[in-house]
């Protein structure tokens, strides 16, 4: 991932998965309007082997500069909640740092979602009725790939599919599969070093649970 302070990384994790919150209630999506998401993540590499990684999680990273005082009320109330799994400063010099990552696990009725997600199955995901409540505004190409509908949004990935990959995709086997890429390690994982393997493998790469 590159980050960068001001700037919103949106990833997959940001599209997909981060919606999942709102099956806590409008009183922390109140809360986490107030201050600045930098980047989601399903995991950081750093962590490894801790024991604050195992279940569901959220990684999400906070731009702490960002009014400082509505940062330091949210703090206090994310820590009280029974979803909070931990926190820590993605950087070395914990006093000059302007970043701090909390881990929140995501709601119950949405592991599925998170298995779902793991598994690049976007549109196996979530129920109709789980997208209704979650996505008020169904015009969006997020909401097309998790419903898979909106023709636009999927000639857009057809028309992605065959430059990316130097081919003209048959379309009713492309429209038949997901309407969006595998997920990359080092566009969801937070400080993954690059190695041979590319796309996130589900079974074999979620070692830290």
């Amino acid at each position: 991932m590159k980050v960068e302070l001001g700037k919103i990384y949106v990833n997959k994790t940001w599209k997909y998965l981060i919606p999942t919150l709102q099956g806590y209630g409008d009183d922390l999506v109140t809360k986490l309007n107030l201050v600045f998401k930098l980047a989601v993540g399903i995991h950081d590499s750093y962590l490894d082997g801790a024991s604050l990684t195992e279940g569901k999680n959220l990684y999400l990273l906070i731009d702490k500069s960002y009014e400082p005082e509505n940062y330091e009320k949210f703090m206090e109330y994310i820590r009280k909640q029974k979803y909070f799994r931990g926190e820590y400063c993605p950087e070395k010099d914990v006093v000059t740092s302007k970043k701090h990552t909390i881990i929140i696990e995501i709601p119950e009725r949405f592991f599925k979602a998170y298995d779902k997600f793991l598994q690049s199955k976007y549109s196996e995901m979530y129920t109709k009725a789980e997208l209704t409540l979650i996505f008020k505004n169904k015009s969006t190409p997020t909401y097309d790939v998790l419903s898979k509908t909106g023709q636009e949004t999927f000639n857009k990935y057809k028309k992605f599919v065959d430059k990316e990959f130097k081919v003209e995709s048959d379309l009713e086997t492309l429209k038949s599969g997901e309407w969006e890429l595998p997920l990359k390690k080092t566009e969801e994982i937070f400080n993954f070093k690059k190695g041979d393997s590319i796309f996130f493998n589900e079974k074999l790469d979620k070692v830290w649970q």
